[in-house]
């Protein structure tokens, strides 16, 4: 829990200074209708820790959401979500005692306009994280915006806060305070018409607060009246119309995100940032390209320095994926490449492979490798490749249609099990896939603990044959690449 600007107060005389023996309070950094946090001194382990209290007269209703609050909190652990240190009564006090985060929240950020756009997907890179760890738990926030994420000094922390009226998907029983839960500018269409609240509508509510980090606007503004017709009635908001310069692949990515059916949506938050990085990164590359570059090429030295010939010269594009342009030494280093590139040729090597700039791009491609699927997939890895990223990709789609999916699985991480619905969703997902081959695999970015793969397939299911390309996150784990999340998938 973070301090609120403006909402600091110390602590009255007729308060208590002191909570279970052990919570010195030293002031108040925040209050609500139901309950207030104060900024306390942990005496046992000597730390600030946050303390929110409810207050003795809230309703019941924000008791049982209290308590609900503390019970799902207590059994998770990720370094994007507020920690739960303890949970108590105190005479008629209920008492939550939580990390606390010094810094603003991210509705505070966006007050002044969008942020950088590496910050910007670093904030939606931790919130992405928060929001896909709980749905691996099998809980549903409920209540995702920006004044529920926290931001800590230098806008470098990101934790996700406020469980109160987050559900555990096991625990079906609801009550009439709870038909509507959460804040309505940032509800689903499922959330407001009071239908199931599931995944999906997580994801739709971080699809709009990526909108708004990205743009720095909000997706709907109005009265609640016209926020919930918009929500239920109108079609999704478009980046585009807040943020024109937005890549087409971002918009239509997002488009899918705040699609009405929930069945539509991207299966995970990590899968939506993904495919915008990457979407703002290919429009980068080509605004790059478009732009030509001068060189002045100097005039004999017996030529008039007035009459110097503008040559237009436009460099090699640069590389993909999180790579810096490529850059030139120099003249000379130029002059020094093109003849040997120069000799190369007179001497008839017959290399299609030369670099003229001498360096391997970031980003890694291979096209059409793959054995032909028709008459089963049989394809394996090739255990000496340079994109292992890819191949593990490609094992893992190849023994999903070899019906092996306890090798699939292997391949695969928790949060895409979880994702699919565990092991029989895996099976289910994958049960008509018959054989498979990849036309193309491409790294996009590799740190050495996750990566980006680009693939382009075609498919055969036992009902149809199908072409499809998308991108997949991976992540290293003991060694092996694992699958970790899909996104923007499109089939044909």
């Amino acid at each position: 829990m973070r301090a609120l600007p403006g909402k600091r107060a110390s602590v009255s005389a007729g308060s208590p200074q002191e909570l279970g023996e052990r919570y010195r309070l030293v002031e108040k950094i925040g209050s609500g209708g139901a309950a207030s946090v104060f900024l306390a001194e942990d005496l046992l382990l000597a730390r600030q820790v946050a303390v929110k209290r409810l207050h003795a007269d809230g309703p019941d209703d924000a008791a049982r959401r209290f308590r609900r609050e503390a019970r799902i909190s207590a059994g998770l652990s990720h370094a994007n979500l507020v920690a739960i240190f303890d949970a108590f009564s105190d005479g008629e006090d209920l008492v939550i005692v939580m990390e606390y985060v010094p810094g603003r929240d991210l509705s505070e950020l966006l007050g002044h306009g969008a942020p950088e756009r590496e910050k910007a997907f670093r904030i939606l890179d931790g919130l992405a994280e928060a929001v896909d760890h709980l749905h691996a738990a099998g809980i549903v926030h409920r209540d995702i915006k920006p004044s529920n994420v926290l931001l800590g000094p230098d806008d470098e922390t990101v934790k996700l806060t406020d469980l109160g009226i987050a559900r555990v998907l096991e625990d079906t029983a609801t009550t009439q305070a709870d038909a509507v839960p959460g804040s309505l500018p940032y509800m689903s269409p499922d959330q407001l018409s009071g239908g199931t609240v599931e995944q999906p509508s997580d994801i739709y509510s971080f699809g709009l607060v990526a909108l708004e980090v990205l743009s720095g606007e909000k997706a709907r503004r109005g009265s609640p009246a016209e926020i919930g017709h918009r929500t239920l009635n109108e079609p999704p908001p478009d980046i585009r119309d807040v943020l024109p310069g937005a890549p087409p692949a971002a918009a239509e990515l997002l488009l899918r995100t705040l699609s009405r059916d929930p069945q539509e949506r991207p299966m995970s938050a990590r899968a939506v940032v993904a495919g915008l990085r990457e979407a703002f990164a290919e429009a980068d590359v080509e605004t790059r390209e478009e732009v030509p570059v001068p060189v002045v090429a100097e005039a004999p030295d017996h030529a008039d320095p007035t009459t110097r010939e503008r040559i237009p010269f436009t460099p090699p594009g640069p590389r993909r994926g999180e790579g810096s342009p490529w850059r030139w030494a120099g003249a000379a280093a130029l002059v020094l490449v093109l003849v040997a590139v120069g000799l190369v040729a007179l001497l008839g090597d017959g290399s299609d492979g030369v670099d003229p700039a001498g360096t391997e791009p970031s980003s890694q491609a291979r096209s059409g490798d793959s054995n032909d699927a028709g008459g089963g997939s049989g394809q394996t890895a090739s255990s000496d490749s340079a994109d292992p990223a890819a191949d593990a990709l490609e094992s893992f789609y190849v023994a999903a249609a070899e019906d092996d999916f306890t090798a699939a699985s292997e391949l695969a991480s928790p949060n895409l099990i979880g994702q699919l619905g565990g092991e029989s969703g895996l099976e289910s997902t994958f049960a008509t896939l018959e054989s498979i081959s990849f036309d193309e695999l491409r790294t996009l970015s590799d740190d050495g603990s996750t990566a980006e793969v680009a693939f382009s397939t075609t498919a055969v299911h036992t009902d149809r044959t199908e072409s499809c390309t998308g991108t997949a996150t991976m992540v290293e784990s003991e060694g092996t690449w694992l699958v970790d999340s899909l996104a923007g998938v499109e089939c044909s």
